[in-house]
């Protein structure tokens, strides 16, 4: 008990800090001072509610596939070919959602983008558990992938550009907890659906998978466009408006002062100089920074969809050949690694803000944790719910942190252009995982894709330590000054 008191002790001591670091930042531009005036503000709350429900709707439509896989392949009669391609086919869709969802939202406004992926996880998400034949049910799951896509990055822009700077890193972390959230709900549906892995009720489970995106689809409506797209697109009035709505339910409104400070600003940062383009985020000085972080994409995306893929296919393949073992003995199993690495997720947010830890040797400290319990896994399949989920907690602290360090390092106008790159490169991770876990089936067994994440997490870790900028505690209007010196930019331009 006297350990726990001293940790949060230090950890609300530590938040404190950097509150007044926020508040007294001697480079702080007027957007930011403003929300960080509002502070966490009914708005706030209702916007972490409402993402909270979109983040665990995904978590249920990622975990549903694998669930349903073998049910599947006994009904359809799949090919191992179909097994890997129903699982990378919502992928795909994400790819070309998170492709596109940087260059529309940019344009259209973020609030827009989320409507349309929202109801499209929702809507088809739903329909795919009626459909009768395989090729239909592939459409539709790719729909859904589609509008996970399409919601991730312009989730992640929204949040960063409409709460206090020192909430974002730990407000955007706790949101990745839903995804587990969402594999232990589903796991719930499932043992009351399916206790002993009936075939036919795998379409019913399918369909429960669809609720909290339809939720989700719901809330969007209540939520507002982001004030600094509105301003950054020349709506200037339309984002002050936003801005005061936030802070109508705290009594807190723009002075002129404000107003005039944020025109400044945004003048400064020579917004209107950028065209929207991913050529801009190879520009220098984000060539390094662009191809290091897409190999970060890559490798934490094939370790936690990989893990995704193969866990539960294990826990039914000896569910099949232990005749004793009841489908509720899997889905508890699924709740025990969803439970553990939970959790833990809400270490990064705290870690990420020490100052000798920051975003880098954060991220670098999670890969570090999924190479060590990769191996054990692989060592000790009969703990592997355990090592499961604790190498699932050290690649998914590091999946959450990347988002913000991309967030931080990019100016607003390719914040999302950089993000949404992110987020593509990571999809192709997820398309192809299920493949290269599928070869290991085959050729060898389900077990040893752990040692391809065991190598593939350590290489990632090597290149967290090896990146150029440290991030933690830049302000948002600080990269967009930084954007107008673009080859001048060192790193120490970064707030430390």
């Amino acid at each position: 008990m006297e350990i726990w008191k001293s940790i949060r002790e230090h950890f609300f001591h530590d938040f404190l800090n950097q509150v007044e670091l926020a508040e007294e930042h001697p480079n702080l531009k007027h957007s930011d001072k403003f929300l960080n005036r509002l502070g966490y503000g009914p708005y706030q709350k209702r916007l972490l509610f409402f993402l909270i429900i979109l983040f665990l709707a995904d978590g249920c439509e990622l975990i549903i596939i694998s669930i349903v896989l073998p049910s599947m392949t006994k009904e359809w009669a799949l090919s191992s070919f179909q097994r890997s391609l129903v699982a990378s086919i919502v992928f795909l869709g994400i790819l070309i959602g998170s492709f596109i969802s940087p260059l529309l939202a940019d344009k259209f406004g973020r609030k827009n983008l989320m409507l349309l992926g929202s109801f499209s996880i929702a809507f088809f998400g739903l329909t795919s558990a009626y459909a009768t034949i395989f090729s239909l049910f592939l459409s539709l799951r790719f729909l859904v992938g589609f509008g996970i896509g399409i919601i991730t990055p312009v989730a992640t822009s929204l949040t960063i550009e409409s709460i206090p700077t020192y909430y974002r890193s730990f407000y955007l972390n706790n949101l990745w907890i839903c995804f587990p959230v969402g594999h232990i709900f589903i796991s719930v549906i499932g043992m009351l659906i399916m206790p002993n892995l009936e075939v036919e009720k795998w379409q019913t489970l399918v369909a429960w998978a669809a609720i909290p995106a339809i939720l989700g689809f719901i809330f969007m409506f209540f939520i507002y466009e982001s004030p600094r797209f509105l301003i950054a697109n020349n709506k200037i009035e339309e984002g002050f408006a936003i801005f005061n709505k936030m802070g109508a339910e705290r009594n807190i409104q723009l002075t002129e002062e404000e107003k005039e400070g944020i025109l400044q600003d945004m003048k400064e940062a020579g917004h209107d100089d950028y065209s929207l383009s991913y050529v801009e985020i190879f520009k220098e000085p984000f060539t390094q920074i662009t191809i290091m972080t897409w190999l970060l994409w890559y490798g934490v995306a094939l370790v936690y969809y990989g893990a995704l893929f193969t866990f539960p296919q294990i826990l039914m393949s000896n569910a099949k050949d232990n005749k004793t073992q009841s489908g509720v003995s899997v889905f508890k199993d699924i709740i025990i690694t969803s439970l553990i690495y939970s959790p833990f997720s809400l270490v990064s947010g705290y870690i990420s803000e020490l100052k000798f830890f920051g975003r880098k040797y954060s991220m670098a400290f999670g890969f570090g944790a999924g190479v060590i319990f990769a191996i054990l896994a692989y060592s000790f399949p009969a703990n592997l719910p355990l090592f499961n989920g604790f190498m699932e907690f050290g690649v998914s602290m590091s999946y959450i942190i990347l988002p913000v360090y991309g967030a931080e390092v990019y100016p607003t106008k390719i914040r999302t252009l950089g993000i949404g790159s992110g987020y593509t490169v990571t999809r192709l991770g997820g398309i192809t995982a299920p493949y290269i876990c599928e070869f290991f089936f085959a050729y060898f067994n389900m077990y040893t894709s752990y040692i391809l994440f065991f190598l593939v997490a350590a290489a990632c870790s090597f290149i967290c330590h090896k990146l150029p900028y440290e991030t933690h505690q830049t302000t948002l209007d600080n990269v967009d000054n930084m954007s107008k010196e673009m080859g001048l930019l060192k790193s120490s331009d970064f707030a430390e």
